[in-house]
């Protein structure tokens, strides 16, 4: 619209709209010559001095109104802008001579419509000067009176054919009703807003074309108006097109003619079509109600915050955690209910450094955990604006967390197992080797020998206790067999005696019918069943109590089997575990199979046994009942179908000591280990070469390879395990006896052995008589 910079002068003593002002002129690079005033004197002074083409000025100033200027305002367009909405101080500033208004928002909206604004006032201000330059003319020559009447008639002609173009061009709608309200005049853009010829709208009712829903508004205004007898008045509303049903935005500036007595005569006005300006701001609103909404979808607690940490905004969940929040609280007020920021604050990092900062905060009123997260936020100038705060509530995450790394320890301390058991077994079968290998050379008839053989049984003992706790750590191989109960209570009950306090009575009772039957399970998992719910009897008694292990057959009927199981009548094992702890109310017994649910403390357990144990039972075919009082202890009944096929019996070792003369390759790491399986196999007449570094024995196999008869050797050796030196063993000679011996191993199993060609596979600590009839066997099928 403008060539040239328009000057323009802004009163405001607000310095953050000063800057929100230069900062949207510079951004929208509007063609503005401006000076600021920060008060009425300051105002009134500048203006001593400068001429302006549009004045904005706040209505409040810290020393005075807008309106004590407006006798210095005359001649320039005044945009009156106000932070408080109302509309009275917006009437009161265009009765006073203001050319428009605006109302401030806190987020500088109303800057978006300011260059329309200032348009919209410098192109009134003209079209008005030229009414107002005709109006004197007019004026001038109605009171000069000049006796030749045809040259003023010809002036006359002339001015109103100037009037009618300049009202023709305008694209405001212009008007005159008399005292009713009627159409007296109408200019050409009543075509466009009110759908009809000018012509045919003199003498209809102006009213008609109003929006119905702003109709009663209007009168109310008018009537107001002319009770007041005001002159000039300013009013918004909206017109229908009755022809094509289009409503038009209109802001109207209306001026009221009264006869000498008061009475209405006509009333002109001028409308300005603001229904695009009313568009740009619908827009902005949906657009903010649309941000709204994605702000408060958001299920974290998420707050905007100014610099120093008060919270500008909220969305509804943070509203809903915190009821008592208000814009303009300090997050720490209401995060710690504190003083001062929290310790630790991401906020203040955030806003020191500049970069997003996360942390976990603990809220201990809440009894939960956040996951705090900062992010600072730029205006256009990058300059520190707000900053964005997100806390997530992560204690069930956490929570989560603390029972995985529970389960990792478990995971670890397995692990652990493994490796304590292969340096355990090796020690093993040092005392095993040494005791046998001490049988062998005492006299048939020696006292030592009951002696001896109760060390053997107490090695078997350490033997088994290992076992059983590789099994339970998930270490140990296991498989779903047909296996009898009464043994794994008898294995497990030995394992429980080592780890329960002596302040625990634990006491089995089987009936002798069991014995006959077996089931089909997982020795391990049946363990592991009976280890945990033993654990929790424990805790529940509080180490002091006593700790029953019951086993019977009972047939189950379908009124026996809870409506949830799919379980089939029928002869089941029952097997109970009782203790006479602090039992579980009934609530409680709802939720002890939920995965997680704990009674414990903190770092006590992990919260997944119960469900593990009816996990198992699922997929056992079984199912699991309890009962529990308060004071009375607690039940556990664990109902197994009883599988038709019987435990296979156990074989035997003989105690013979077969002898020989061959030549063997007998490797271990362990000097004290290799020196006894010499001395043992020497005292059977076996020729021992003895190696206990694996890449040399692979060296002095290379240069005798048909010397040596059969190889023994341990599997976890440094540079070349077992399994590595025997496959290279066999790929020099593949029909080549081999022993593969190990106290431990996750890298090689017996199946695993025997696929590789090596042609026995034992545990250690290695039964000596066993050994040996393994050996012959193996010596004499290679001569066969």
């Amino acid at each position: 619209m403008h060539n040239k910079k328009i000057r323009l002068l802004l009163v405001e003593d607000d310095k953050v709209d000063q800057m929100a002002f230069e900062r949207f002129v510079s951004r929208e690079d509007l063609p503005y010559d401006y000076t600021i005033a920060g008060s009425v004197a300051e105002g009134k002074e500048i203006l001593k001095s400068i001429n302006f083409d549009v004045i904005i000025s706040d209505y409040l100033l810290g020393d005075g109104t807008s309106f004590e200027l407006f006798d210095q305002f005359k001649d320039i367009p005044v945009i009156v802008t106000t932070g408080s909405g109302d509309e009275d101080v917006a009437v009161k500033a265009m009765k006073l001579g203001a050319s428009d208004y605006l109302i401030k928002d806190p987020e500088g909206r109303y800057l978006k419509v300011l260059p329309a604004t200032v348009d919209l006032a410098l192109k009134r201000q003209q079209d008005e000067k030229e009414l107002q330059n005709y109006q004197q003319q007019l004026e001038s020559l109605v009171v000069a009176r000049t006796a030749e009447l045809q040259a003023e008639i010809l002036e006359r002609e002339k001015m109103s054919q100037t009037y009618k173009e300049l009202v023709e061009r305008t694209t405001d709608l212009i008007t005159q009703v008399d005292a009713k309200k009627n159409l007296l005049y109408v200019n050409h853009m009543g075509k466009t807003i009110f759908g009809s010829d000018p012509d045919l709208l003199i003498g209809q009712d102006s009213m008609q074309f109003i929006h119905p829903e702003d109709r009663e508004k209007t009168e109310a205004w008018f009537k107001n108006c002319v009770k007041k007898q005001m002159t000039q008045g300013i009013y918004e509303n909206r017109q229908i097109n009755l022809a094509t049903g289009d409503s038009h935005d209109l802001l109207w500036t209306c001026n009221f003619h009264y006869n000498k007595t008061g009475q209405l005569i006509s009333v002109n006005g001028i409308a300005h079509d603001i229904t695009e300006r009313k568009k740009a701001e619908a827009a902005i609103r949906k657009s903010e109600e649309r941000w709204y909404r994605t702000f408060n979808s958001f299920t974290d607690i998420v707050t905007i915050q100014s610099s120093d940490l008060r919270i500008i905004k909220a969305n509804r969940a943070a509203q809903k955690i915190f009821r008592n929040m208000k814009n303009h609280h300090h997050c720490y007020e209401l995060f710690l209910d504190a003083e001062s920021p929290c310790p630790n604050c991401p906020v203040l990092e955030s806003k020191k450094n500049f970069k997003p900062y996360t942390r976990a905060m603990r809220h201990e009123e809440l009894d939960k955990t956040f996951l705090v997260s900062a992010s600072p936020i730029f205006d256009e100038q990058g300059e520190l604006e707000y900053i964005a705060h997100v806390a997530k509530d992560i204690t069930e995450i956490e929570k989560l967390q603390n029972q995985l790394n529970q389960a990792q320890k478990m995971e670890a301390i397995g692990l652990m197992a493994g490796g304590m058991a292969h340096n355990f077994n090796n020690n093993l079968s040092i005392i095993l080797g040494n005791i046998e290998l001490s049988q062998i050379k005492l006299p048939p008839n020696s006292e030592a020998f009951p002696l001896l053989d109760n060390a053997k049984i107490a090695v078997h003992r350490a033997r088994d206790l290992i076992q059983n706790i590789l099994i339970y750590s998930r270490q140990g191989t296991s498989e779903r067999v047909s296996i009898q109960l009464p043994s794994v209570i008898e294995e497990t009950f030995k394992l429980l005696h080592a780890i329960f306090p002596t302040t625990i009575k634990l006491s089995q009772s089987i009936s002798p019918e069991c014995y006959a039957i077996s089931i089909n399970a997982d020795p391990s998992q049946i363990q592991e069943i009976l280890l945990n719910l033993c654990n929790n009897a424990m805790h529940a008694m509080q180490e002091d109590g006593e700790l029953k292990v019951l086993l019977a057959v009972v047939d189950l009927a379908q009124k026996d089997i809870p409506a949830q199981h799919k379980q089939k009548p029928g002869r089941y094992a029952k097997l109970s575990i009782q203790d006479n702890g602090c039992g579980m109310p009934a609530e409680m017994l709802e939720k002890i199979f939920d995965p997680f649910f704990t009674t414990k403390a903190l770092n006590v357990g992990t919260g997944v046994g119960l469900s593990t144990v009816q996990g198992i039972m699922e997929r056992h075919h079984g199912l699991i009942k309890v009962q529990s009082l308060p004071g009375q202890g607690s039940t556990f009944d664990l109902y197994f179908p009883i599988s038709h096929t019987q435990s296979s019996p156990s074989v035997s070792i003989v105690q013979e000591f077969p002898q020989g003369t061959e030549n063997i390759l007998y490797i271990d790491d362990d000097e004290i280990l290799a020196e006894l399986g010499k001395g043992m196999l020497t005292e059977m007449g076996y020729q021992v070469s003895v190696m206990t570094d694996s890449v040399e024995a692979l060296k002095l196999f290379k240069a005798n390879a048909d010397y040596f008869d059969l190889v023994i050797t341990d599997q976890t050796m440094p540079k070349l395990t077992g399994k590595e030196l025997l496959k290279e063993l066999l790929s020099i000679r593949p029909t080549l006896p081999t022993i593969l011996c190990t106290g431990y191993s996750s890298q090689i199993n017996e199946s695993e052995a025997k696929k590789m060609g090596i042609s026995a596979f034992l545990m250690k600590p290695v039964d000596f008589p066993g050994m040996l009839q393994i050996i012959r066997g193996l010596l004499d099928d290679d001569q066969t």
